[in-house]
């Protein structure tokens, strides 16, 4: 397999991904939903997102998405992702809708060698920031891979950044000790999943 160039996410938090090409979309389009997570014992409400397929109706609204000017290190362009979905075949991207408006993108794809699900190209609008939709758009895309019994969904990041870190460790993702070119490799784990994660970790 050609080797993947990096993809990035401004959560803050930088995701390399490597799902493998020719793989086939299924239809996505998820509902509104209020999403709550609980984090040491304290339940907190996510705002309702909609992860929606980028089409002719949306795209210039999802280019048009922009960090902050402080987590440019993390982040690439959106257009490249855009392209990216469409000229490589490998990613999937969808439009982060929150109120009828779009504030954000996230990718996925998915490496038929081990059926793992890769997250990348998360970016919330700067405007949107500070509300949880990052986090809310995660929690989304987890609740429909695992309703569809995928469990071994993966993202990497920076060592040192600390935020991405912190952040898909209270959404279960749990490091494997895999590294991905120099990024830190976690793989999401539902309760009872813990020994399967450790035999990704080992392969």
């Amino acid at each position: 397999m050609a080797r993947l160039v990096p993809v990035r996410v401004a959560l803050p938090t930088r995701v390399r991904c490597r799902p493998r090409p020719g793989v086939h979309a299924p239809g996505w389009r998820c509902r509104a939903q209020r999403i709550s997570t609980t984090v040491h014992g304290v339940t907190a409400s996510l705002p309702a997102v909609r992860l929606v397929p980028v089409d002719a109706t949306n795209w210039r609204a999802v280019a048009a998405v922009s960090p902050r000017e402080d987590q440019q290190r993390y982040v690439t362009a959106v257009t490249y992702y855009l392209c990216l979905a469409l000229y490589d075949g490998t990613w999937h991207c969808l439009a982060v809708v929150v109120g009828g408006a779009v504030v954000g993108h996230v990718m996925w794809g998915v490496d038929p060698q081990d059926g793992a699900v890769w997250l990348g190209g998360l970016v919330v609008d700067s405007s949107a920031q500070g509300r949880g939709v990052g986090r809310a758009a995660v929690a989304a895309l987890l609740d429909r891979f695992t309703t569809d019994g995928r469990v071994n969904v993966a993202l990497s990041y920076a060592p040192d950044n600390t935020v991405a870190r912190n952040l898909y460790r209270t959404l279960g993702f749990v490091e494997t000790g895999e590294m991905e070119d120099d990024e830190v490799v976690a793989r999401y784990r539902r309760d009872g999943d813990a020994a399967s994660i450790g035999q990704v970790s080992r392969r």
